[in-house]
């Protein structure tokens, strides 16, 4: 177990010391993140917005009256996973490759009619698609499946302010508390997906919520509040609508921003019956005016598997969960570097059962090797609780703006005391883009 924990903690160690010795250069770090590849992009720090969206709403919703902007983004791409190990002959494992199409569709529709009042929708389609050959009138569960496999909502909701003091959004969001990048408890308490460490860029899933934001006015600091309704809904035989859930349910959540020095801190806190409260504090800035640092830290009284056997307030344990990392980019050569630790001490509830105990993840983006027609990456998740370590390594060739190729090993140890599976990843963009 220790050779294979030092050769996956190598793949960090080579890393670094690249790094290091391109730190001598006088132009140290690059005033932007600079990522030349598909795998992720350290500055979204996996809440899916934009940067035109989280300037809008950073302290209180700028609108602008009368306008309507509709947008999207086409993914298309072609990927293949052929795995090898000692038991299947090579002439069986590329036989047995996995190929998987994506062809998925994202639309939004920002509206702001007037100058308080702005409306946003952002929904996709998932391949495959419900098409004539396969549509069934009628509510079968094949048929639902399939009509759900063909269209789901992202976002919708509507913003509305009053007297420009108090903020306030309604409908289905992502709660953009988090700090991380690769990982962020904090996020997670709120959200209902966890960020996807090898894919940065793709948006959580956020509830149904009405947010409230006081903004101290001559200052950039600010309060967020949310109510958050409970999302196990129930038949109705009471009410107007086909489905209700119980008020009783609804979860509240408070969070301050906190701006001084060129670094934001962002107390927390979390309650609802029947689960474990929390209390969090995030806090983010730069080192020497370069280096993006970040940093998160819960702490939840109990579990939610002891809450929903026992409401009473005795004997319940401590729980933490804590992480930090930061990211900084050479603009020459044109290498981007972020890393980040996690600590995860909820062992009971299964939010993410790979994630448990000590994790780290680290990503090396090159958006130029020789031309920038050529770009890589190289990424390593490591987490000592599950046991699990992952490494890949990918070269991409774009010969022309509306194809990239890319290639390299895939490596993954579903046991650190067991020889790795190891898999050839082979990938191709194909004319997709945004509008």
């Amino acid at each position: 177990m220790k050779k294979i924990i030092k050769s996956a903690a190598a793949v960090i160690l080579v890393v670094a010391g690249a790094l290091s010795a391109a730190a001598e250069d006088d132009d140290l770090f690059g005033d932007t993140v600079i990522d030349g590849t598909t795998q992720t992009d350290v500055s979204s720090a996996g809440n899916g917005s934009t940067t035109a969206e989280q300037t809008d709403s950073a302290h209180g919703t700028i609108f602008r009256n009368g306008t309507v902007k509709v947008g999207g983004q086409f993914d298309m791409s072609l990927t293949s996973l052929t795995r090898f190990n000692e038991s299947t002959s090579a002439e069986e494992s590329v036989r047995q490759t996995v190929l998987s199409p994506l062809a998925d569709a994202l639309f939004t529709i920002d509206a702001r009619p007037s100058d308080n009042l702005r409306l946003y929708f952002k929904s996709g389609i998932h391949y495959p698609y419900l098409t004539e050959t396969n549509a069934v009138v009628g509510t079968t569960g094949n048929s639902q499946k399939s009509t759900q496999n063909l269209f789901y909502v992202r976002e919708l909701f509507t913003d509305f302010a009053i007297r420009d003091t108090a903020y306030f959004r309604f409908g289905k969001q992502t709660i953009t508390w988090g700090t991380g990048c690769f990982f962020s408890p904090a996020g997670n308490t709120v959200n209902l997906s966890a960020i996807d460490p090898e894919d940065t860029t793709k948006q959580v899933e956020g509830p149904l919520a009405l947010r409230t934001q006081i903004v101290f006015k001559g200052s950039q600091n600010c309060i967020w509040a949310y109510m958050i309704p409970d999302t196990s809904f129930l038949p109705s035989s009471i009410t107007g609508s086909s489905t209700y859930t119980m008020a009783s349910n609804t979860a509240f959540a408070v969070k301050g921003d906190i701006v001084s020095g060129g670094w934001e801190l962002g107390p927390g806190a979390y309650y609802k019956y029947g689960h474990a409260p929390k209390a969090l504090l995030t806090v983010s800035g730069t080192l020497f005016n370069k280096i993006n640092t970040f940093g998160e830290c819960v702490y939840a009284y109990g579990t939610d598997a002891d809450w929903s056997t026992n409401v009473q307030w005795d004997n319940k344990d401590s729980i933490w969960q804590a992480t930090a990392g930061g990211s900084y980019t050479w603009k020459e050569p044109q290498i981007t570097f972020a890393g980040q630790y996690y600590y995860d001490g909820n062992d009971d509830d299964t939010w993410d059962t790979s994630t448990h105990g000590h994790n780290i993840a680290a990503l090396v983006s090159f958006a130029k090797v020789f031309t920038t027609d050529i770009t890589a990456s190289v990424y390593g998740n490591i987490n000592f609780g599950a046991d699990l370590c992952t490494t890949s390594a990918m070269l991409y060739y774009s010969p022309v703006n509306e194809l990239k190729l890319g290639a390299g090993p895939y490596i993954v140890w579903s046991s650190l005391d067991k020889s790795p599976d190891t898999a050839v990843k082979l990938s191709a963009e194909l004319s997709g883009g945004k509008f």
